[in-house]
């Protein structure tokens, strides 16, 4: 805002007298400076025309007076073209039409004089109303900061509805009352604006809500109209300043060292702010971007962070917390990385209302819960495991046992020594059961040292290690993948002997008593990878397995043979949950077994 011009009085209006030099000039202007002292005050500047466009950007005046306009086209049109709302009154014996002109005031009456002092000083107060409204209006309706005007003796004028909110009043109810009734006693500096004694002043004051003080950044600045201007701006004081930057300290430290992903999002969804474990270890994006730090995620949704399958489930739960107010507590979810392993979060979100009440967005923390979910299955696992042998020592290991006391009992009443072959045969399928049994007992279904590894390597180790007869073995290509190098060659090669003895009679073997079900002399045995290549699949041309009774193969103890433990393919599906992979029993293109194995993680 431009300071007054030189020279002049707070409160006053400024006449520009235009008209030529002489005494008809000199008589007028010492009239209306005379009634300038009356109830009406305001500055009288006397110049010439050909001064008057220079006078009018320098004195901006309140309203001119144009000493007979005849001859003065060019100041009329300038009058009209850029001082188009400023007052013209013309003092002349003859009248000239034109836009520039207000009013017009015949020079030739006989109370010429006092008609001009009325008509001018009721065009200056028609002036200072709408000068006034039009700054009032200006303030209150186009700044976003709390605004008020004030006159010289401290009384509100007008009051901006967002000024009466931060006091808790009606804008009407505040209109009229003093500063104090605000503020109390204003310090020194802001009410030498309001009483005329400086020109603006910038700081922080208190203002009182019903009872509560709330400091702001104000600024006092004086109006041409003679009123001030009072700005009370969004910046918190010194003291409210202090305690948000306590609190702004605070929710950083949070940020930034809890082992949590915390995080809030605007209501479309969008993050706002973001921990630093939310990126530890750093993000990659369905597009290939890497996130490392947590301005990376502002502005993002998680449909820009995360793959479908879990931005879809996380976008649904921030709706229904934004759209009904909801919480969502503790809510488990699973997903897949880019790399495909299944990982498990716990996660709660509630809305975030601002000041007003008004929800803008919510809030939420994630923790990762992995490594609990997975010792919860490994406790389960051991839990089965443990009825799995109870169930062997009680059920499948008693049958042999009683065979064999029998053929016992009998070579020893008959004296018939060849029935002890039975008794051999049945101790060799007690060792099995056993074996097959602290194989499961001890391994567990843990993974000990996941490492890439070779498709193609493993199984040609893990062929060496079964006894194939007359089967082939076809490898369609090679991938790599994490695995315990171990357990996934034991893996290979229980699929291998329950494929060789599935379709083939060759001599009797370890593999073949773990057979599903048997056929001809000989087997062909595929193993490829999986065409999304997240897995590997082993298939043979055998008979098959029977559709109602691929959900039963890999539970421990199912056989179809009367020689079989049942605990071959038992072992495969422990090794598969070990990776936290999935296996599903199927049909290969020649009608034998097949087994998909999928969720493999690969190699970064």
């Amino acid at each position: 805002m431009q300071p007054p011009p030189p020279g002049r009085a707070r409160g006053r209006s400024r006449v520009l007298l235009v008209g030529p030099s002489g005494e008809r000039r000199a008589r007028l202007a010492s009239h209306l400076e005379h009634a300038g002292d009356g109830a009406s005050p305001f500055d009288l500047v006397t110049v010439s025309a050909p001064a008057a466009r220079t006078e009018l950007s320098d004195a901006r005046p309140d309203c001119v007076v144009l000493v007979d306009a005849s001859g003065e086209r060019a100041l009329l049109s300038t009058l009209a073209r850029e001082h188009p709302s400023l007052p013209v009154v013309h003092f002349s014996e003859k009248p000239v039409d034109h836009d520039a002109i207000t009013a017009h005031v015949d020079a030739a009456s006989e109370s010429a004089l006092a008609l001009l002092t009325a008509r001018l000083e009721a065009t200056l107060a028609t002036a200072r109303a709408e000068r006034f409204e039009r700054t009032t209006r200006a303030l209150a309706d186009t700044t976003t900061d709390a605004t008020a005007t004030v006159d010289d003796s401290g009384v509100f004028r007008e009051v901006s509805t967002a000024f009466a909110a931060l006091v808790g009043r009606d804008p009407t109810a505040l209109r009229g009352t003093s500063l104090e009734t605000v503020y109390g006693p204003l310090p020194s500096a802001p009410l030498a604006v309001v009483s005329g004694d400086a020109e603006r002043w910038h700081g922080p004051l208190t203002m009182t809500n019903d009872g509560t003080a709330l400091e702001r950044e104000h600024t006092f600045v004086e109006l041409d109209d003679g009123t001030v201007a009072c700005f009370v701006h969004p910046t918190p004081g010194p003291a409210e300043l202090e305690t948000l930057r306590d609190e702004s300290s605070m929710l950083n430290s949070m940020l930034a060292g809890l082992p949590l992903s915390l995080y809030a999002k605007d209501t479309e969804g969008r993050h706002l702010r973001a921990s630093r474990e939310q990126v530890t270890p750093p993000l990659e994006t369905p597009d290939g971007t890497t996130l490392s730090e947590p301005d990376d995620l502002v502005g993002l949704t998680d449909f820009d962070i995360y793959l479908p399958n879990l931005a879809e489930e996380s976008y649904a739960d921030d709706r229904r917390v934004i759209e009904t107010e909801t919480p969502v507590l503790e809510k488990v979810e699973q997903y897949r990385t880019p790399v495909n392993e299944i990982r498990w979060t716990l996660t709660s979100k509630v809305p975030w209302r601002g000041p007003d009440g008004e929800v803008r967005g919510l809030v939420g923390a994630t923790t990762d819960i992995t490594a609990k979910k997975r010792h919860e299955q490994e406790i389960e696992r051991q839990r089965q495991r443990l009825e799995e042998f109870a169930s062997v020592v009680a059920h499948d290991l008693r049958n042999p046992l009683n065979v064999a006391r029998g053929y016992v009992q009998l070579a020893t009443e008959t004296d018939d020594l060849s029935a002890l072959g039975d008794v051999e045969e049945s101790l060799e399928r007690m060792e099995h059961l056993i074996e097959d049994v602290l194989t499961l007992a001890r391994q567990g279904n843990s993974v000990l040292e996941p490492e890439p590894v070779s498709l193609r390597a493993t199984v040609e180790a893990a062929w060496e290690q079964v006894s194939t007869a007359d089967a082939t073995l076809q490898i369609a290509d090679d991938t790599h993948f994490l695995a315990d190098q171990g357990r996934l060659c034991q893996l290979l090669e229980n699929l291998l002997r329950n494929a060789v003895e599935h379709g083939s009679t060759s001599p009797r073997s370890h593999a073949r008593e773990n057979a599903v079900e048997h056929a001809g002399e000989t087997v062909t045995v595929t193993v490829e990878p999986l065409e999304n290549g997240f897995g590997f699949a082993l298939e043979d041309d055998g008979p098959g397995i029977p559709e109602d009774k691929r959900e039963r193969v890999l539970e421990s103890g199912y056989t179809t043979s009367s020689e079989g433990t049942g605990f071959g393919l038992a072992i495969v599906s422990q090794i598969v949950d070990a990776h936290g992979w999935e296996i599903e029993v199927t049909e290969s293109d020649s009608g034998g077994a097949r087994f998909e194995i999928s969720g493999v993680e690969t190699p970064v």
